[in-house]
């Protein structure tokens, strides 16, 4: 599917395979984000419908980019209907965000505007698969800068 969205070739990961493994794929998201590469997460089932969570089933969403800072693996995502968010640990109402943590990944609070950051355990468990872009000259600083962030 991100093949005829994007209009090149994708890698799909699918997240069962690594729930469990986590240290050992993040370093291919790391370098996905450090290449610039355009990444989609997709959820189960039809319907978008929220979860206890706040994650929309059968839904598509972008992963901005993804960050290691104060000891926590965390992914920045949007949702592209542009509401309608996370709402666990480092959520907008997160006790987890501290003044330090918020300058260096840029956080901004504004409720409900489809961004949001989550850790990248929840990130596997909440979303089935990911798409990673594998063109350098086509998902470089072209196509990734230009995604709203």
């Amino acid at each position: 599917a991100a093949e005829h969205v994007i209009g090149v070739s994708s890698e799909l990961i699918l997240h069962d395979n690594w729930k469990y493994n986590e240290n050992s794929i993040w370093p291919k998201f790391k370098e996905a984000d450090r290449r610039k590469f355009v990444m989609m997460a997709g959820t189960s089932g039809q319907g978008e419908r929220g979860n206890s969570k706040g994650i929309l089933s059968g839904n598509a969403y972008t992963v901005l980019s993804i960050h290691e800072a104060q000891n926590y693996k965390l992914v920045r995502i949007r949702n592209p209907h542009g509401r309608g968010e996370w709402k666990g640990a480092f959520s907008d109402h997160s006790n987890l965000w501290n003044a330090a943590l918020k300058k260096e990944l840029d956080y901004i609070d504004n409720e409900n505007d489809g961004l949001f950051f989550m850790p990248f355990s929840d990130f596997l468990d909440q979303f089935r698969l990911t798409w990673l872009c594998m063109d350098d000259d086509i998902c470089g600083k072209d196509v990734h800068s230009n995604i709203e962030h």
